[in-house]
């Protein structure tokens, strides 16, 4: 199976998109929803700030307690509904990518697939944390067999007592300085090490949520045994496309950019003639517009180009099989 040039697919993504009656309605539905949620728990938090500042004193801990627990609880229910929608707006794209029906219904496909996603992302976590353990033993095993540690032994020796560290030891802000520059071969070791793990296992996962919508009766396990499958000789090709796409992450990376505008521009000496709190809320709007502008006129395109390679490496067997929901949710 031959995956067609960059140039190709983004063709054929674009004249797709542009065929597609509400491919612009369910694109704008969702990031909508997205920016609503946004404003709405920033809003939320900035109260709940406000109100923690004003209790004070052991009466008011019992109260302090809960308003910090709803401020902990907010972003992860934020998280679970983005990534729901997300789901579901991929199944959009599925239909729109296979010239099929569809509509902002259709985003409510994620909340269906909720439980399924939840598993995948955790046994993606693990596969994560696993691999990032091993690479921090193995890199702390190459960093203390070698003449690198040297460096570290001359700060520790003479403090050591009895092959014990002290604790004033560890509390000495000089030392501690000296240890973790001391220490800097570690992490770039770690680095490099983590890199070359992650990237490859990345990309061999990265149609995950494609699966998902197409294949809801796989479990979780099965569903990252079928991605690495279907990417198995094809990672080189998706990273292509990524780099095709580039424009596509500058600008979303750009957009974050501005969403800290209030705190680059001090650091640029550039001193803002508003308080800190209407600077965060201004740059933070500019963001959430920049974000909605460029999800509105460059994400459908973007989506469904990558789709086009689900739809060519998937087993052709499944063609006809395939129910994105039913008929509700188109």
């Amino acid at each position: 199976m031959r995956i067609p040039s960059n140039r190709v697919l983004k063709g054929d993504a674009a004249r797709r998109v542009a065929a597609s009656e509400n491919a612009g309605k369910v694109v704008s539905v969702y990031i909508g929803i997205i920016t609503l949620t946004a404003i709405l728990v920033t809003v939320i938090n900035f109260c709940l700030d406000l109100q923690i500042a004003k209790t004070g004193g052991l009466s008011s801990m019992g109260l302090r307690s809960v308003l910090s627990t709803i401020q902990s609880v907010l972003p992860m229910l934020q998280s679970m509904l983005s990534m729901c929608l997300q789901i579901g707006y991929i199944a959009a794209m599925m239909r729109v990518s296979r010239r099929q029906y569809t509509s902002p219904q259709t985003l409510k496909l994620g909340f269906d697939r909720f439980w399924l996603l939840l598993r995948t992302i955790l046994l993606q976590s693990c596969i994560y944390l696993a691999i990032c353990m091993a690479c921090f033993w193995l890199s702390s095993q190459i960093f203390a067999f070698t003449p690198m540690a040297a460096s570290v032994t001359e700060l520790l020796m003479p403090v050591m007592e009895d092959g014990m560290l002290p604790m004033e030891a560890l509390l000495d802000e000089t030392l501690y300085n000296q240890l973790l520059q001391a220490m800097l071969p570690v992490f770039a070791i770690f680095g490099i090490l983590y890199a070359a793990m992650m990237i490859p296992i990345t990309y061999s996962f990265r149609l995950v949520n494609y699966i998902i919508v197409d294949k809801p009766g796989f479990s979780a396990g099965a569903i990252l045994r079928e991605s690495k499958k279907l990417m198995k000789g094809h990672r080189f090709r998706l990273f292509k496309l990524d780099l095709g796409l580039w424009w596509w992450y500058a600008l979303a990376f750009l957009s974050s950019l501005v969403g800290y505008g209030d705190s680059l521009l001090p650091l640029l000496g550039i001193s803002l003639p508003m308080s800190e709190t209407v600077a965060y809320f201004l740059f933070y709007g500019l963001f959430l517009i920049s974000q909605f502008a460029i999800f509105y006129f460059l994400r459908n395109r973007v989506e469904v180009a990558y789709i086009q390679v689900y739809d060519i490496l998937r087993p052709k067997e499944q063609d006809n099989g395939v129910v994105l929901g039913n008929i509700f949710q188109m």
